[in-house]
């Protein structure tokens, strides 16, 4: 796996009343933990985060989900 950044930004919550957000970048993948359900997006295909590959791809998320 390359290197990898986690991210949360808890803006939506206090802005928005919804849920904090937060995930794990791993070059092209970015996978959202919270809220739930997870998702993987493609950003360098797909930068608007528009097709989430969570169900496509159960091995990425579980590296993901561990780091």
């Amino acid at each position: 796996m390359s290197a990898w950044a986690y991210f949360e930004s808890a803006t939506p919550q206090y802005t928005l009343g919804w849920a904090t957000i937060g995930g794990v970048r791993d070059g092209r993948w970015k996978y959202t933990a919270e809220p739930l359900p997870p998702e993987l997006y493609d950003v360098q295909v797909d930068p608007g985060e528009t097709q989430d590959h969570a169900a496509q791809e159960p091995e990425r998320v579980r590296k993901l989900q561990a780091a």
